[in-house]
């Protein structure tokens, strides 16, 4: 938000400088170069950037997006994502729904009417790896059913320009939907099939992935893995530490978490209101600072406590969410994120921040002493998850617990079943409000 909004005003960010160590400006390089050389030989390049959460991928692609309009290079761009609410989030940061797209929209606008208007030659396509295949398409009861997004994508491209230069930006174990797990096959598979011969640009980890395809050579290409998180305020340690703390690698957990815990402090509460009085008191005095309730979407005990995550109390916010993170701190509305109203779950924040989110602990994933225990519930009656269904419950509490930029409470009903996960959060060196 703060990234678009600073593009429109063309105002310095105040995390440049954290962007330049992580290494954002190497990869801006390496990405504004091979799109000159695109431009200039009339090719078509698929090129792949993947990181962490908050590493500054969105960023990157705003970035990419504006440089493309200058007068050197002179071509059109667009920013889309299959994401809804950081589009709608975004757009409504910028005042403005010309240049970010759902991707969602405009493949429909493209199977019912060829999407005459698309001239962009430079795209960025955010959260890559949530591209939709066929059968979640036809799920959705779209028009030509068969192809994936990525497919139609490039015949998309094929059809409407005679160069391309279209960057996919990949969040690390970030899929937390059916027809989201498959993103990079999905281009692959797309770009084998094009009437074009694309070339790829890619971070070294991936030329294994993309050995049948022509990589491009570039000196700076290992800088398009972004590693460090920029959202908070310790770089990758915080990252590295939730994602110890997912797998159930306790003591790892803690050791990172230890390195970065004075700059981004993590508390823990069985009292929702304590953690509402924090947040309230510690940016009393600063009316930009945002903080809010987030919660997983499945809905087992949080309504009791006051944090209403059923689907019909979110389906706002879902659906709606720029005035959840966009709105004044005191709107009159109730709409603004600072009110502690209504939560967002992971559909709703994914891609997006706030500087101290509560993240509020439901039943769906909880520690039994060894290891985490999900579950999940379907048309009211609760099962097991297994394979992608379980892997969706894990990577909802990865996305929910990266969304802080300052630091982040934790609350944890206090139930008897969740004595041991509040016990393992402690044990990492999470502080008890």
């Amino acid at each position: 938000m703060e990234a678009a909004k600073a593009k429109k005003d063309k105002i310095e960010l105040p995390v440049y400088e954290k962007v330049r160590k992580a290494g954002i400006y190497d990869a801006e390089r390496c990405l504004e170069n091979q799109v000159r050389i695109a431009q200039k030989e009339k090719k078509h390049v698929l090129a792949l950037v993947n990181g962490v959460p908050g590493a500054g991928k969105t960023l990157l692609g705003i970035d990419l997006a504006y440089g493309a309009y200058n007068a050197e290079l002179n071509t059109k761009s667009a920013y889309m994502s299959g994401n809804g609410p950081l589009v709608a989030v975004l757009q409504d940061a910028l005042d403005s729904d010309t240049f970010v797209k759902n991707i969602h929209v405009y493949l429909d606008q493209y199977t019912d009417d060829g999407a005459k208007d698309f001239d962009f030659n430079v795209c960025i396509f955010d959260e890559g790896q949530r591209t939709w295949t066929a059968a979640q398409r036809e799920k959705k009861k779209k028009k030509r059913p068969e192809m994936s997004e990525a497919a139609l994508m490039i015949e998309l491209i094929d059809n409407r320009v005679d160069w391309c230069f279209l960057l996919v930006l990949v969040g690390d174990g970030q899929e937390i939907n059916a027809g989201e797990e498959n993103g990079l096959e999905l281009w692959k598979k797309a770009i084998k099939k094009s009437k074009w011969e694309w070339e790829v640009l890619c971070p070294p980890n991936m030329d294994e992935y993309y050995s049948e395809c022509k990589i491009i050579s570039d000196p700076l290409r290992g800088k398009l893995t972004l590693g460090s998180s920029l959202r908070s305020n310790c770089a990758s340690n915080l990252s590295n530490s939730i994602n110890a703390l997912i797998s159930g690698d306790i003591s790892t957990a803690k050791l990172l978490y230890d390195k970065c815990k004075a700059l981004y402090p993590i508390y823990i509460t069985k009292e929702l209101d304590k953690a509402k009085d924090f947040c309230r008191n510690h940016y009393k005095k600063d009316d930009d600072k945002k903080y809010g309730l987030l919660a997983s979407s499945q809905s087992f005990v949080l309504p009791n406590y006051g944090v209403n995550n059923t689907y019909s109390n979110t389906v706002q916010t879902r659906t709606y969410p720029a005035k959840w993170f966009n709105s004044p701190k005191n709107d009159p509305h109730h709409l603004s994120c600072c009110w502690l109203e209504k939560p967002v779950t992971e559909f709703g924040c994914q891609g997006l921040e706030i500087d101290i989110p509560i993240v509020c602990w439901d039943r769906d994933f909880l520690w039994d002493g060894n290891s985490w225990q999900l579950k999940a519930q379907f048309n009211g009656r609760e099962y097991i998850p297994r394979n992608a269904a379980r892997n969706y419950r894990i990577n909802t509490y990865r996305v929910l617990l990266t969304r802080g930029r300052d630091g982040m409470i934790i609350f944890v009903p206090s139930l008897t079943e969740f004595q041991k996960t509040y016990d393992l959060l402690k044990a990492v060196g999470y502080e008890e409000l």
